[in-house]
């Protein structure tokens, strides 16, 4: 038995029990399958734990995604061009497998495009943070680098670490354990260990202060240079000497920075040491400081003039001007000279004749040379 149906124009029988489920005027078609166009990346470890970003065509509704016959790890429907997808590991380590999706509709077609190769990634560590600590260990450092899945152990040197906690694929962090000078820090994964490199290192340190650098690291022996010394375990410092001299002005501004001012000391170079309630820092090349016989020099004097009757209060500016005996203008000494620091004095102009005049300045080294930038006009 047959039916008739009317569409427009045309006239279709169809056997009895048989419904065209299309709206008048358009034929039916099946859902499409979905189709795998790209994945990125193309591969990753044999732990698995990869994200990858499969891109394609009707994808939406996505029951599923394999990377050959393993089940994803986990995996969301983005839109239906895209699909983000945790690898899982394989058995097998290593290969080449597709990666197809399966929705209501079927499932994608393996081509070249879908394709991801499993490798054996040895962990690799980038950077330790902090990358020192104390001797007695306790320190929980972050080690971040890649195919860090899978950890089963991480060691300082030879010593293994406590405490290892794994946060991503990049990221670990871990208690270093007790141990002296500085080792490396390794990563092992069921795949291997990482390889040791400048950047894997940490240092145990003492808790003794220790100055690593001192700038500037010269000076004149008249004294009064400010020096910024660097190093660390610097915090609680109670003196800072320059040779057998004690520094005046100690600042301690953190644990790793002090700045203080060098103390008169003769011709030659000396070690700045600093004392906490610790003990005291090591001597080391970083830590060096040398004096020089230098004379001073004026850069600079303001106001540039003044009465001939004298009594203008002049700032001159410098270098090396600590200690600082007379300052003259002319042939004429200046009264209620005031020494503020190695680059700063302060004076008073005695009377004059109108006219200009160089400014000096005399220390124990010496007499600073007349230049343009010390002159002082009498009106």
């Amino acid at each position: 038995m047959f039916r008739k149906l009317a569409l427009g124009a045309a006239v279709i029988v169809l056997p009895v029990g048989i419904v065209l489920a299309a709206a008048p005027g358009v034929a039916s078609a099946a859902a499409a399958a979905p189709v795998v166009k790209h994945v990125a990346p193309r591969h990753g470890s044999a732990l698995g734990g990869t994200a990858v970003a499969i891109t394609g065509t009707a994808l939406n509704g996505a029951t599923g995604v394999d990377f050959g016959s393993t089940p994803a790890r986990t995996f969301r429907v983005v839109s239906h061009h895209i699909i983000i997808a945790k690898s899982p590991a394989v058995p097998a380590g290593t290969g080449t497998v597709d990666i197809t999706v399966t929705t209501p509709s079927g499932t994608s077609a393996m081509s070249t495009k879908d394709r991801f190769t499993y490798q054996v990634l040895l962990p690799v560590v980038s950077h330790v943070d902090p990358n020192h600590g104390r001797p007695a260990g306790g320190t929980t450092v972050t080690i971040l680098g890649k195919d860090l899945n899978g950890v089963t152990a991480v060691d300082f040197g030879t010593t293994p670490a406590t405490n290892v906690t794994v946060f991503s694929n990049t990221i670990i962090t871990a208690k270093a354990p007790a141990g002296t000078g500085t080792v490396d820090v390794t990563v092992t994964t069921p795949l291997g260990t990482s390889l040791v490199t400048p950047k894997d290192q940490f240092t145990y340190r003492s808790p003794l202060p220790a100055v690593t650098h001192v700038t500037p690291h010269r000076g004149s022996t008249a004294g009064g240079t400010a020096v910024t010394i660097r190093g660390y375990n610097l915090t609680g410092a109670t003196t800072v000497a320059f040779g057998a001299n004690a520094a005046t002005d100690v600042t301690v501004i953190t644990s790793h920075l002090i700045t203080a001012t060098s103390p008169p000391g003769v011709a030659g170079t000396v070690d700045v040491i600093v004392t906490a309630t610790a003990g005291t820092s090591v001597p080391t090349t970083g830590d060096q400081f040398t004096y020089t016989n230098v004379a001073p020099v004026v850069t600079h004097v303001a106001p540039r003039h003044g009465p001939a009757a004298g009594g203008t209060v002049v700032a001159i500016t410098g270098h090396n001007l600590m200690g600082t005996t007379e300052v003259d203008f002319g042939p004429n000494p200046a009264t209620n000279v005031r020494v503020i620091s190695g680059k700063i004095v302060l004076a008073k102009a005695p009377a004059g004749i109108i006219g200009t005049v160089d400014i000096t300045v005399s220390t124990p080294l010496g007499t600073s040379s007349s230049v343009p930038k010390d002159q002082f006009t009498y009106k």
